[in-house]
């Protein structure tokens, strides 16, 4: 398993990338711009020239330099990748879903439907919309599946035109992670917020035998701390001053 934030470095990365007029200057990113279809991510996956539509291979090439290929699949095809997706119970229609960054939109055009037209990498969602990265379009509105080029695009969460996800089994991001500092820092306001709060009235006949016995003497300026939790050596003085009374 990979990481989505992997996969959107990666293609971000390539924004700016034209495809070629002939099989040369395929690392460049502008150089011998034409309108075959030769680029780099034809040579990686071993399909090139005037019919070679690469949208897919674009989207396989950014998820193999990321580390994400055993979960997206390498193919040419949208309809193959579309099918990839379902297989393993990971694609959802546009009606259904809330895209996440990192999935894999599917786009139906008039020649190809069900999502078979284009595809591109979900880089967020906000405002009503989802933004991608794709490659073979253009900055042109709408979806463009021969525009020759790397672009972000954007497009309303409703929009006719995208036929469903696929959502890659990521494993979990190092941004949903907290460090031990992180999580000592939180648990720290926690307890603090926590001494702060005042006890509740249904306590008080008890608070005040507590109180009145010798039991709960509060600390060094009198605070009872009724909402903190209770340390060791408190459980011990109390059961010490228990048994005092008791004896």
């Amino acid at each position: 398993m990979g990481k989505a934030s992997e996969l959107l470095k990666v293609a971000a990365a390539e924004i700016g990338y034209l495809e070629k007029a002939s099989n040369s200057d395929l690392d460049s990113k502008t150089a011998n711009a034409g309108s075959n279809n030769y680029t780099k991510y034809g040579a990686w996956y071993g399909l090139n020239g005037p019919e070679a539509y690469w949208c897919h291979m674009f989207v396989s090439w950014c998820a193999w330099q990321s580390g994400n290929g055993g979960i997206i699949p390498k193919t040419a095809s949208c309809y193959n990748g579309r099918d990839w997706f379902f297989e393993r119970s990971r694609f959802h229609l546009r009606s259904a879903y809330t895209p996440k960054p990192g999935d894999i939109v599917y786009f139906s055009t008039g020649q190809y439907p069900s999502g078979g037209g284009h595809v591109g990498i979900v880089e967020k969602v906000q405002g009503g919309r989802v933004y991608t990265i794709e490659g073979n379009t253009s900055g042109a509105s709408g979806v463009v599946s021969n525009g020759g080029g790397v672009a972000r695009k954007s497009y309303p969460l409703d929009y006719s035109s995208i036929y469903g996800y696929g959502n890659p089994k990521y494993e979990t991001e190092d941004d949903d992670m907290i460090t031990q500092e992180q999580f000592n820092q939180m648990m720290e306001t926690y307890l603090a917020n926590l001494e702060q709060q005042q006890p509740d009235p249904w306590s008080q006949e008890h608070r005040e035998w507590a109180e009145g016995s010798g039991l709960i003497a509060g600390d060094e300026n009198g605070d009872k701390q009724y909402k903190a939790f209770c340390t060791r050596e408190q459980l011990v003085t109390f059961m010490h001053r228990l048994y005092e009374m008791v004896k």
